[in-house]
């Protein structure tokens, strides 16, 4: 979910609606718990995710940050730094929430 949700925000973040495949991700993060994909896949997929936004990021000028932008269907009004700054906050939740849950793993082994 979080290599998901980034894309989405910052999707928003350049002006765009989401795609066919974003939605499809979005689709399949709902049974994640279901169909178990293999952590290598989980992986890959974080570092993908992180490293596109880091690239997109770094092509952003301080010029564009209060450019609006609307989100979702129902077009919610935000700016470029507003989705960047929540996408930072969603992000860094779901961070915690993984460390959180390895150690509570590790602690009943």
């Amino acid at each position: 979910h979080l290599a998901g949700s980034l894309d989405r925000l910052l999707t928003y973040s350049r002006g765009a609606a989401l795609s066919e495949a974003q939605r499809v991700a979005l689709a399949a993060e709902q049974t994640v718990h279901e169909d178990r994909p293999e952590l290598s896949r989980l992986l890959a997929g974080l570092t993908n995710g992180i490293d596109a936004a880091i690239r997109y990021l770094r092509t952003l000028t301080a010029e564009s940050l209060l450019v609006p932008r609307e989100v979702g269907r129902k077009r919610l009004p935000s700016n470029v730094l507003g989705l960047i700054f929540h996408a930072a906050e969603h992000s860094s939740r779901h961070a915690g929430q993984i460390v959180t849950l390895s150690r509570v793993v590790r602690d009943h082994e």
